[in-house]
C-alpha cells in the first residue's frame, strides 16, 4: 500500500511538471499561431509549435525567441509568461 501511494504521487507530481511546460503562442486576436520556432537565447533550436499552437518541453530555459515567418519575432523570460500564453504581432 505505501509503495502504491509513491508511486501515485511521483505519477501526479510528473504531470504536474508537464503541464507547466505547455505554452500556447497566440496572435493578437487569440487564435493560435501553428509551426512557430522557439529558440534560446543564443539560437540552438528548442521545439515548433503543433498546429494548435502548443509549445512543449521547452526545458529549463529562462529565456524563448518565438519566430514565425508572418509575425514579428519575440524574445521573452520563461517568467514574464502569463495564463501559458505568448502573444506575437503581425509583421504588416
Amino acid at each position: 500500500m505505501k509503495r502504491l501511494s509513491i508511486l501515485s504521487l511521483l505519477l501526479s507530481l510528473s504531470v504536474m511538471a508537464l503541464n507547466a511546460q505547455r505554452i500556447q503562442v497566440v496572435d493578437s486576436a487569440g487564435l493560435p499561431i501553428p509551426f512557430a520556432v522557439a529558440t534560446t537565447a543564443s539560437g540552438k533550436y528548442i521545439t515548433s509549435t503543433d498546429a494548435d499552437g502548443w509549445l512543449y518541453d521547452i526545458g529549463e530555459n529562462s529565456t524563448l525567441n518565438i519566430s514565425q515567418v508572418a509575425y514579428k519575432p519575440l524574445t521573452i523570460a520563461t517568467a514574464d509568461i502569463k495564463e501559458g500564453k505568448i502573444q506575437l504581432l503581425m509583421t504588416f
